[in-house]
């Protein structure tokens, strides 16, 4: 681009003109007009009419270095182009004396100010979206409390029975100790594997496809379905797949369209260094957000037997491959160098000039919360990865899912007479809220050692001793440990709901003709009640008949 020819005899009065026009930069050229610098170079090409070859001056900003010199000349690299209107002011100038001020952008207190800040918004981001997602993953137990389990009106009661037993929701899965170790192994093959090979582009159109289902299923959709109330059941059966039982709706088309555009959108910004704030980070975090909430809702810990392991595992995992890796692969730490991403392969200078080559492109996984840590993205991002959020994420869905079981127990059919001779014992304590303190607590000072040692530091370090370790001395304070430990069974719906069923049939037993009497249902009502009774229950699972008729 901007290159041309000129001619000592031809395009120049005289030597001398060409010699000022050199030095000068050919300003006049048609050469000059198309560059940045509004100057051009000669290049040291000629051609057969003895014309020689110029073309565009690269204007970039030169590197300063400390000077070995003794003398106080302040002095400062300035572009072309800023010379220029330095010069203009200048010429222009009526007064005597001239004085120029060099203001300095790059202002050390003003960096660390921005990366202290940003820090602080990480933090803040990190707490709300593990949170958030711990209490997401606790719907399925805050549901069951949300329906009258009174026994004044049981037909409702029987309603409530067949339906929760003829109800298809979503399957979660329930880790073990053996999904424990697996996790672990799995991650440390891929991790490796990440390290030797370049394999960014599959892991990006990975994370692609699944942020477009997860922001679909807890984002666009919830959204679409509140917006859109009036059609939110309105089929398109033009869309039922073969095989499949139901058929999409209006809401799941807007939506489903709307989450895969903006997937696509952001692939196409994610590698683009002049990608505005929405496509470099905003949905990035977006997507990762989403991620947290529907791996919560699908993973479940139900144990803090299988928490420890999980936890500790993961701990080790993350010390091993940050602290102990260098040791090993040159001085490498594995989980750094895949967790920062493959910088540029050609130097500064270079890239200064041409940012749009491939070597110049810079690789990063998108698997992590980032904030800018100024108004130019080049300052850098505060990051978090998911993994620090989803792990302990998981221990405080135990704990949200735990306390919203026994507040469901506590305020159905339970007096302070009854309380004793309960099954499951009743808290007054809450371990969720604690927890968040706990993983808040923990991120902080995985922050602050970010800050004090200058190096990435293992998250789960600060996060397992600040979660699970506060979880097991609150618990064995309360006495609820050992219960916890092997997996409290209020934590499985069906449990929950079985037991709520029995805990209202025995509330009611002793009265249940006065009931029905201040209740004025006559004796041809209950037989009809009866009679639906043993019509439903050969609609729904055998082991639920003993309990639907007890309860009525």
């Amino acid at each position: 681009r901007g290159q041309s020819w000129v001619s000592k005899q031809n395009d120049f009065n005289s030597i001398a003109a060409y010699k000022s026009a050199r030095l000068d930069g050919f300003k006049d050229s048609g050469c000059a007009q198309q560059c940045e610098s509004k100057r051009c170079l000669l290049t040291g090409a000629t051609n057969d009419q003895g014309q020689e070859q110029i073309c565009c001056a690269w204007d970039t900003y030169l590197r300063m270095a400390a000077s070995e010199s003794n003398n106080n000349v302040a002095a400062v690299y300035v572009r072309m182009i800023d010379y220029d209107i330095i010069s203009k002011y200048l010429t222009n100038s009526i007064t005597d004396s001239i004085h120029c001020y060099l203001y300095d952008t790059y202002n050390a207190r003003t960096v660390w100010f921005n990366a202290l800040l940003s820090s602080f918004f990480i933090w803040i981001l990190g707490i709300a979206t593990c949170s958030f997602a711990a209490m997401r993953a606790a719907d399925d137990i805050e549901a069951i409390g949300k329906h009258s389990w009174s026994l004044a009106d049981r037909h409702s009661l029987v309603q409530r029975i067949i339906s929760d037993s003829n109800q298809d929701g979503p399957n979660s899965l329930e880790l073990t100790l053996s999904h424990a170790v697996g996790f672990i192994i799995v991650a440390s093959i891929v991790l490796i594997f990440l390290f030797y090979l370049d394999a960014t582009k599959l892991v990006v159109f990975i994370f692609t496809m699944s942020a477009s289902i997860a922001s679909f299923i807890t984002a666009t959709r919830p959204l679409c379905a509140h917006f859109l109330k009036r059609h939110a059941d309105r089929p398109l059966h033009f869309l039922r797949l073969p095989g499949v039982s139901s058929t999409p709706t209006l809401v799941d088309l807007i939506a489903s369209i709307l989450s895969f555009s903006l997937a696509i959108w952001w692939l196409s910004q994610h590698s683009n260094p002049k990608a505005g704030p929405i496509g470099s980070w905003i949905l990035q975090d977006f997507f990762g957000i989403c991620l947290c909430v529907l791996f919560l809702q699908l993973v479940q810990l139900n144990s803090l037997k299988v928490a420890t392991m999980l936890l500790g595992l993961a701990l080790c995992y993350d010390v091993f491959f940050v602290f102990l890796t260098p040791y090993l692969f040159h001085g490498q730490s594995i989980m750094v160098t895949v967790a920062a991403g493959r910088g540029p392969s050609r130097d500064a200078d270079y890239c200064d000039k041409y940012p749009d080559d491939a070597d110049c492109a810079s690789t990063q996984l998108p698997m992590l919360l980032m904030l800018p840590e100024g108004l130019n993205s080049d300052d850098g991002y505060s990051m978090l990865g998911l993994g620090d959020i989803v792990l302990p994420g998981l221990l405080l869905a135990l704990a949200a899912r735990y306390d919203a079981a026994n507040r469901i127990l506590r305020n159905k059919f339970v007096t302070a007479t009854q309380q004793n001779r309960l099954f499951v014992p009743i808290r007054k304590r809450s371990y969720f809220p604690l927890l968040i303190i706990g993983y808040a607590a923990g991120l902080a000072c995985a922050n602050l050692a970010v800050a004090f040692f200058d190096f990435g530091q293992p998250a789960l370090l600060y996060l397992v001793p600040s979660t699970l370790g506060l979880f097991c001395l609150i618990a064995n304070s309360d006495g609820t440990l050992s219960e916890l430990w092997r997996g409290p069974p209020e934590l499985s719906p069906s449990w929950l709901h079985d037991e709520l069923i029995k805990r209202a049939s025995s509330s009611s037993a002793n009265g249940a003709a006065d009931d029905l009497t201040r209740n004025n249902i006559s004796s041809s009502h209950q037989s009809s009640l009866y009679q639906a009774v043993d019509d439903a229950t050969a609609t729904i699972p055998t082991e639920h008949h003993a309990l639907l008729k007890m309860s009525v």
